[in-house]
């Protein structure tokens, strides 16, 4: 485990630098609006019913 712990240490770059990204891109993704409709506060209304 000492091996393990040593690695990270001397490697921080290649580990931290993936997650920084893909956390990065599912902010991103989450916080765009890419349905391009209008967003209102009424939510969805079902008329058929």
């Amino acid at each position: 485990m000492d091996s393990f712990l040593r690695f990270l240490g001397e490697n921080k770059v290649w580990w931290i630098t993936p997650l920084v990204l893909v956390l990065g891109l599912v902010a991103f993704l989450y916080f765009s609006d890419t349905s391009g409709s209008p967003q209102t506060d009424e939510g969805f209304q079902y008329d058929m019913y």
